[in-house]
């Protein structure tokens, strides 16, 4: 499988099936040799053939950051929203939102290949979560950029959407965002998007965990896939 650094979430281990010792062999399961000394080791080890984490997940939400801090509070919402998330639903932080090109409809008929790894991104998931600073007054460059590339995008066309602002004094950004999306024919789930009183706390992705808000962000993330509104 190739390896895509852009895309992060919860890990998810997954154990072979239990077969008993005796029965590791070529000619009593089919398998190849190969096979047979993999399952081998893995009983030898104590494996249980039992799924060691979550349940199979059948939702998928696509985070997008509009800050390429590396202590930015809205990729450390994302985060700690990836570790909330409530079984069945996977949140998923695409990393490569400084690597986009800038936006040029020329280039469409040529997407460069990240694009087109964000259109899959996007396609695939049931539901788009956004966290972005303000700056001067407006949306960031690098939400803005992202954005531009789903405009002619069918199949962000009723996509559903969801905005945490984690600094609810930032109304400028927060209400241009909204008309942005609205504008390109997303579906804002409303009742998913928090408003999360962090800036200027200090506070940690681990104290975002532990915080009373952590409640807050499972039920949003659940609003946001079942696609209700206000």
């Amino acid at each position: 499988m190739t390896a895509r650094p852009w895309i992060s979430g919860r890990d998810y281990t997954w154990a072979p099936p239990r077969i008993p010792a005796k029965d590791l062999t070529k000619r009593e399961t089919g398998l190849s040799a190969l096979q047979c000394a993999f399952f081998a080791h893995s009983a030898a080890a104590g494996y249980s053939g039992r799924r060691m984490s979550k349940p199979v997940v059948s939702k998928k939400v696509l985070a997008l950051c509009g800050s390429l801090r590396s202590v930015s509070m809205n990729a450390a919402v994302l985060r700690a929203a990836s570790r909330l998330a409530p079984d069945g639903i996977r949140v998923e932080l695409f990393g490569g939102m400084g690597l986009l090109p800038l936006f040029n409809p020329e280039l469409e008929a040529a997407m460069p290949e990240l694009v087109r790894v964000f259109h899959d991104q996007v396609a695939s998931s049931d539901g788009l979560l956004i966290a972005s600073p303000e700056y001067a007054h407006g949306v960031t460059g690098v939400i803005k950029n992202a954005l531009d590339w789903l405009v002619s995008f069918e199949a962000f066309v009723d996509k559903r959407v969801a905005i945490f602002n984690a600094s609810p004094r930032s109304v400028h950004a927060d209400g241009q965002l909204r008309e942005i999306l609205t504008t390109m024919s997303a579906s804002l789930v409303t009742d998913a998007c928090l408003d999360l009183p962090f800036r200027g706390t200090g506070i940690t992705e681990q104290g975002i965990l532990d915080s009373s808000h952590a409640a807050d962000i499972r039920r949003a993330l659940a609003l946001l896939v079942s696609g209700a509104r206000a």
